[in-house]
């Protein structure tokens, strides 16, 4: 099972709103909030309430299933780059080196 992040979140509402061509700020005079809300939940740097995914959906006409089409092969794309950039894991006490 794939957790459902808020950067797998604010990636899927990024893509889909690029996909129907409304911009932030429309996006947020849609759901009543204000632009940078919109993009710090796309950073993955703020949650979103499970509330809101169903707003998402109505206002970008997906259904949440379409939302939540988290694709493995991304999400394993981004645990890679992020392993990569924090370096090698340390050795804990009585693991093989």
């Amino acid at each position: 099972m794939i957790a459902l992040t808020s950067e797998a979140v604010g990636a899927r509402l990024k893509e889909l709103r690029k996909e129907v061509k409304v911009t932030q700020a429309d996006l947020a005079r849609l759901l009543g909030v204000c632009q940078s809300s919109i993009q710090k939940i796309e950073g993955g740097k703020l949650s979103s309430e499970v509330e809101y995914i169903q707003m998402y959906c109505d206002v970008l006409d997906v259904t949440v299933q379409e939302f939540l089409d988290v694709r493995v092969d991304d999400v394993v794309k981004r645990q890679k780059k992020r392993a990569a950039t924090r370096g090698p894991r340390p050795v804990r006490r009585g693991e093989a080196a």
